[in-house]
């Protein structure tokens, strides 16, 4: 529940950061820009999962573009006092790790490449740590 005071600006924002494959925590993170929300602490609905659905149908570099351009999106329209989270956002360091496994997936080597080297600038500690956890998954097997 939240106060519809904010209606049209919340509205806005939804707008702006819109996606096909995530929908709800970009309206929590508006709704809480704008104050205080409550929820209830309950399961009321089931997940299902679908494998026609379009989070499983789509090729998996264009829904990891997608959660950097929304995390980007979330980023611009976080309100000053925020400045510092929305820094982390626009370098989201599972972006980054993600569309290297993606590209990887495609066999998409040149993406994968320019995605390891974003990741290397924006994000070196935790590319290192998933390098050092590969490794050791390799090793174990």
């Amino acid at each position: 529940m939240y106060s519809t005071r904010h209606y049209e600006e919340v509205n806005k924002k939804l707008l702006y950061t819109v996606s096909p494959y995530l929908g709800d925590w970009q309206l929590w993170i508006i709704l809480h820009s704008y104050g205080p929300f409550y929820y209830i602490d309950e399961v009321t609905a089931a997940y299902r999962t679908n494998p026609t659905s379009l989070t499983h149908t789509v090729n998996r570099v264009g829904r990891a573009k997608a959660n950097r351009d929304i995390c980007h999106k979330i980023a611009d329209i976080l309100p000053a006092e925020y400045a510092d989270i929305a820094a982390d956002l626009r370098k989201t360091n599972w972006v980054w790790i993600s569309l290297i496994f993606a590209y990887k997936a495609e066999k998409r080597y040149f993406g994968m490449l320019g995605s390891f080297i974003m990741a290397a600038i924006l994000c070196p500690k935790a590319l290192w740590r998933t390098i050092k956890g590969a490794i050791k998954k390799r090793k174990d097997k």
